[in-house]
């Protein structure tokens, strides 16, 4: 038929399969064949990160002009909240929120931690939400003593995450070695106005850079998150403008009518253009 086809691109096929599969087994090979036909009856691909457009030409074959970079949004319920720190007390407090999965990596987070309590610092890292690798996690930090540094909540509603940001000082967002995604998570982060430090690789990283909204280290970077975490310990009033600037990035980047707007600009784009038989 003559229907047009738009896909869009949240995750990577064959990649987000690499970890149940294998990339040796007789399911991951079927898997990616069927991806890369999926990828190629495509009129359009629109992806989240910047960094899926290089892995879908590369690994697929996939034209680059065939693509275009469509960020998801994020609710601005928080863009304008006063979310300013109402914690009685002055030790910084750093903010994970969102789901607790191997994919975070969170137990370089906690190893960080580790070499924080050992120079004598003071902090907290508040860690929101559940997943799989939480009760490892748990685990972890009972071995390592940091029960008083690192604690762990339940998970918050959506709607009530307003005051969960305001008992933090800082927001942290990690992923394993080698994801290229941009979690959703930094986009909220951004409309909360509070500084982020990231451990990430590729587009997670640059985009932090590029809203100049925090800091970045390479993901599983034990030294470059206790770094991160360290000098704003010791300095927080130099990130005060990383707040603001993640606030104006997302104002002009990830809200709702931004979104509509470039998927509806997409859309037409495709419709118009020359069939992909």
């Amino acid at each position: 038929n003559n229907k047009k086809l738009l896909c869009y691109c949240l995750d990577l096929a064959p990649a987000s399969g690499e970890d149940v599969a294998g990339k040796l087994s007789f399911f991951f090979t079927l898997y990616r064949k069927f991806s890369q036909w999926a990828y190629t009856n495509c009129d359009r691909i629109a992806v989240t990160s910047r960094g899926f457009i290089d892995y879908l030409h590369n690994v697929h074959g996939i034209p680059k002009t065939k693509m275009a970079y469509l960020p998801q949004h994020a609710s601005d319920a928080l863009l304008y909240a006063d979310l300013e720190k109402t914690r009685a007390d002055d030790v910084p407090d750093f903010l994970f929120a969102g789901n607790i999965g191997f994919g975070a990596r969170l137990d370089f987070v906690i190893e960080a931690a580790y070499l924080l309590k050992e120079e004598g610092l003071i902090f907290r890292i508040n860690i929101v939400g559940n997943g799989s690798d939480k009760p490892r996690l748990i685990d972890l930090v009972k071995e390592k003593k940091l029960e008083e540094y690192v604690i762990f909540h339940d998970p918050v509603p959506m709607n009530e995450m307003d005051k969960v940001y305001k008992t933090s000082d800082a927001l942290i967002v990690t992923l394993r070695k080698g994801q290229i995604t941009v979690p959703s998570k930094v986009q909220a982060y951004m409309a909360t106005g509070k500084p982020i430090f990231g451990a990430m690789d590729g587009s997670g990283q640059e985009l932090i850079r590029e809203a100049k909204c925090g800091e970045c280290c390479n993901a599983e970077d034990v030294r470059g998150i206790a770094g991160m975490l360290r000098e704003f310990i010791k300095n927080p009033k130099k990130y005060e403008e990383y707040g603001k600037n993640g606030r104006i990035y997302f104002s002009r980047c990830f809200t709702l009518k931004t979104y509509c707007d470039e998927l509806e600009k997409l859309l037409s784009e495709t419709m118009c253009q020359e069939s992909k038989k």
